[in-house]
C-alpha cells in the first residue's frame, strides 16, 4: 500500500474536526468520534489515520465514475439509444 498524502485536518473551537483531501472537505466529525480521531492522530501517522477514517471518500468524489454494478450515476447508456438531432430550418 502506498503512503497516504494530501490530507489535512482542522480542529475547531466547538470541538468539531474537519478532514480535507487536496483542499476539499471529505469528512466532518463531532463529539466522541472527533475525540477518538484526535487521540489516534497523536498515537500514529496522521496521514494514515485520516485515510483510514475517510475510507475511499478521499480517493474519489461521489459522482465520478462507475458505482456498484459497473453503472455510472447517469446510467450505463443502455436505456436510451443514441439519436442524431438535426436542426430544423424554417
Amino acid at each position: 500500500m502506498t503512503a497516504a498524502e494530501g490530507f489535512e485536518f482542522r480542529e475547531r473551537k466547538s470541538g468539531e474536526v474537519a478532514i480535507f483531501n487536496n483542499g476539499k472537505l471529505v469528512k466532518m466529525m463531532r463529539g466522541a468520534e472527533a475525540k477518538k480521531f484526535l487521540q489516534d492522530v497523536k498515537k500514529g501517522d496522521a496521514q494514515q489515520v485520516m485515510l483510514d477514517t475517510v475510507g475511499d471518500k478521499g480517493a474519489r468524489r461521489p459522482g465520478n465514475g462507475p458505482i456498484e454494478g459497473g453503472k455510472s450515476l447517469g446510467g450505463d447508456g443502455q436505456a436510451h439509444a443514441h439519436e442524431v438531432f438535426r436542426r430544423r430550418s424554417s
